[in-house]
């Protein structure tokens, strides 16, 4: 797994479901393969023991990217831990340091 730093978690408590979400920056100097993020998205939601929530998204995002706008990597979780989605967001590195030439 990548070292990473994760930003506040975002609950969203409804008397019908119970989510969070949860922003992290991995540490890297290059662009991580696909694997590794997921990797790292599933020890993260292992070491925090998430399954309170029925859904739990993690939002991957590399150095210097705004964590206002759109992730590069989303991963979400069901309440066991299983990813149910996936996704590696090329387009949200267009206009950073890491858009490809």
């Amino acid at each position: 797994p990548l070292d990473f730093s994760v930003l506040k978690l975002t609950k969203v408590c409804l008397s019908s479901q119970n989510r969070a979400t949860q922003k992290m920056i991995v540490n890297v100097s290059e662009i991580p393969k696909e694997e590794s993020i997921k990797e790292t998205a599933i020890l993260h939601w292992k070491k925090n023991s998430y399954s309170r929530y029925n859904e739990f998204t993690v939002f991957v995002y590399l150095p210097d990217m705004n964590t206002n706008e759109s992730a590069y990597g989303i991963f979400e979780f069901d309440q066991k831990g299983n990813i149910t989605y996936s996704l590696i967001k090329e387009s949200s590195l267009y206009d950073t340091k890491w858009e490809k030439n």
